[in-house]
């Protein structure tokens, strides 16, 4: 019905940016489908505080630098759909039990490949899905989510989250260890590394 997420790792805004550390929390509802994911950075000494939240089928994001003005305020169609790409890839790597949702549409590709099609609220986005040989979840690749520095311009660019390691949380095996990379024209970059604290 619902989780809690507790993050740690570094985050940048481009290719040719500085790392900046991070913690995160994160709490989600499966139905109806929420998330809200708090982020706290330091960049060059200065903490940043961050929200994305998904309600309602609708998205914001907001970035304040020493939890004064917003410096990012991103809503709209844009943020809505790379939104509902997130949540779908958390309920694959954190949530599992999820996915037996009518809302998701699943076509095999081969034996270690499927493609998935996740609607909710306005929007359906698509995904595919590798496993290894055990059967795990190894990456996850949409092309349906948006990049955008400031929340005013946005890009659509392939997204993906490789897993490089699993844990034990509590009586179940989940991604521990991840990245989140990002591919513009200029070519492929990892702009995140994750480790997952607790579940």
């Amino acid at each position: 019905h619902n989780y809690y997420v507790r993050f740690r790792g570094r985050i940048r805004s481009g290719p040719d940016a500085r790392w900046m550390p991070f913690e995160a929390d994160q709490q989600s509802v499966a139905d109806p489908p929420t998330r809200l994911f708090w982020i706290r950075a330091t960049m060059m000494g200065m903490p940043i505080d961050g929200l994305h939240r998904l309600a309602a089928g609708h998205a914001t994001m907001r970035i304040k630098p020493l939890g004064a003005f917003a410096i990012v305020d991103a809503a709209g169609a844009e943020m809505d759909q790379g939104e509902t790409v997130t949540l779908f890839n958390d309920m694959c790597l954190l949530a599992p039990g999820t996915l037996v949702d009518p809302a998701i549409r699943w076509e095999p590709v081969d034996a270690r490949t499927a493609k998935a099609r996740f609607t909710h609220a306005a929007h359906t986005i698509s995904a595919t899905l590798f496993f290894d040989e055990d059967g795990l979840l190894k990456d996850f690749v949409s092309d349906d989510r948006f990049a955008s520095a400031d929340g005013k311009q946005y890009a659509r660019w392939r997204w993906s989250t490789p897993i490089t390691e699993y844990g034990t949380f509590g009586p179940y095996r989940l991604a521990a260890r991840g990245a989140a990379r990002s591919r513009p024209p200029g070519g492929e970059y990892l702009y995140a590394a994750i480790d997952i604290l607790e579940v």
